[in-house]
């Protein structure tokens, strides 16, 4: 047979708290349990920030809460760069959650990590500091520009440039063949089969290299545009 008993504190006041003795005692021996009644404050700092992970623009951390002060509690991570001056900067982490990432950090830079928690009654102090550095490397999309839309549309822009003068200089060269045969000067079948290569503009971007187009001047000034299209990476 088990009984339960309760002891209940109504219209708790300053006085109220402290430890609390219970104890129980039979044929067979006795018992005792202190339980202490404290008062609300504050929370505890955060214990044990640790870097989860870092990238070349974020870096994760994760902690294990303190005593909450009696409600419930959520939590601020401050950062800033170690030897840059720059001001302190913080993310807001909601009640329950222990773990957050930074994000939009500049890549190869130290950065100082603290983090504090917060209830109704105010802030605790700053964990300990955790110093953490970014990595260096890039997303590929900022690596390797001709992976972008803008890219590809100027190497198409460029392309249909080239293409324009090269058809003007066709005309030209036309223009004047046929007055050449009007005065009885041109031989068409020297000119037959004749190839007329020209390097158009070039274009050093990454990914693109000089377009080459091919004129053939057919026996019946039929022209002829061959050009080769580089790939991009």
């Amino acid at each position: 047979m088990t009984r339960v008993s309760v002891l209940e504190i109504t219209d708790v006041q300053l006085e109220d708290y402290g430890d609390y003795d219970c104890a129980a005692t039979n044929r067979l021996g006795s018992d005792s349990h202190t339980v202490e009644l404290v008062l609300p404050s504050v929370p505890d700092p955060p214990l044990d920030l640790r870097v989860l992970n870092a990238s070349s623009e974020t870096v994760s951390l994760g902690w294990t809460p303190g005593f909450d002060g009696g409600f419930s509690q959520t939590f601020r991570v401050r950062y800033a760069p170690v030897r840059q001056p720059a001001p302190e900067q913080h993310v807001h982490v909601p009640h329950g959650t222990y773990e957050a990432t930074v994000r939009r950090l500049r890549g190869g830079t130290r950065y100082r990590f603290s983090v504090s928690a917060h209830n109704r009654l105010g802030e605790s102090r700053s964990s300990l500091h955790q110093v953490s550095s970014t990595g260096t490397e890039r997303p590929a999309s900022a690596r390797d520009p001709t992976r972008t839309p803008a890219g590809s549309l100027l190497g198409s822009a460029l392309l249909l440039l080239n293409c324009l003068l090269v058809v003007c200089y066709i005309r030209r060269r036309r223009s004047r063949q046929d007055s050449e045969f009007s005065s009885g000067a041109l031989d068409a079948s020297s000119e037959a089969g004749s190839c007329v290569t020209a390097d158009l503009l070039p274009w050093s971007g990454p990914g693109l290299a000089s377009l080459n187009v091919s004129v053939v001047l057919a026996p019946d000034l039929t022209v002829v545009l061959r050009w080769c299209e580089p790939l991009i990476a």
